[in-house]
């Protein structure tokens, strides 16, 4: 097929010029079409950026808004779980993604920051975490909690982040249960840890 422009070039060069002239054309109009959404795109997500989205959720009415039985009472009551599965990153890595947090207008007393660790980097990435809770002493850190996965858990995958997150998902809610949270008021997101 690749070589068609050639043979079919010598049997029939009008069918050959055609079709490349179709093709070319069809191209042309791929790429502008691209090149058209890409910038609709970039100004469609400027404008929602500029938006003040917790200034929005702020303003909501939660007694008109569905499922009131599920929901809390109002923004204050929404908390906000982070989950950061880890392996040996260290504090330059995780540095980014904790500026990003402390720097996000969402109260950090409704964050709680969950650093679910590999066994096999504990050391590294405990050590980060003690650095980062120095570097941000001046600031106002989200409450932080850090588990340890055990490695050699019969069953699980190893190599993918899952098992870390489910434990560390696990536990922090079950720490949380224990404290008298409603887990319902959280929202939950998980990211990695160079985000």
């Amino acid at each position: 097929m690749i070589f068609m422009p050639v043979w079919l070039g010598i049997i029939a060069p009008r069918v050959a010029s055609f079709i490349l002239t179709y093709l070319a054309v069809y191209w042309v109009y791929l790429a502008g079409s691209h090149v058209f959404n890409l910038f609709k795109g970039y100004f469609k997500y400027e404008k929602e950026v500029a938006i003040d989205w917790y200034q929005k959720c702020l303003a909501l009415d939660f007694s008109k808004l569905p499922s009131q039985e599920i929901l809390p009472k109002d923004l204050s009551e929404t908390k906000h779980l982070i989950l950061i599965p880890t392996v040996r990153e260290g504090f330059n890595i995780l540095k980014d993604t904790f500026q990003a947090l402390i720097d996000a207008n969402y109260p950090k007393e409704n964050i709680v920051i969950v650093i679910g660790t590999e066994e096999i980097g504990q050391e590294q990435v405990t050590s980060a975490i003690v650095e980062l809770k120095n570097y941000f002493a001046n600031k106002e850190l989200p409450r932080i909690l850090h588990y340890i996965h055990p490695k050699g858990i019969t069953g699980e995958i190893v190599g993918v982040a899952s098992p870390n997150r489910k434990w560390a998902a696990t536990h922090a809610v079950e720490q949380l249960k224990a404290e008298g949270e409603d887990i319902k008021n959280y929202i939950f997101t998980t990211f990695d840890a160079d985000w």
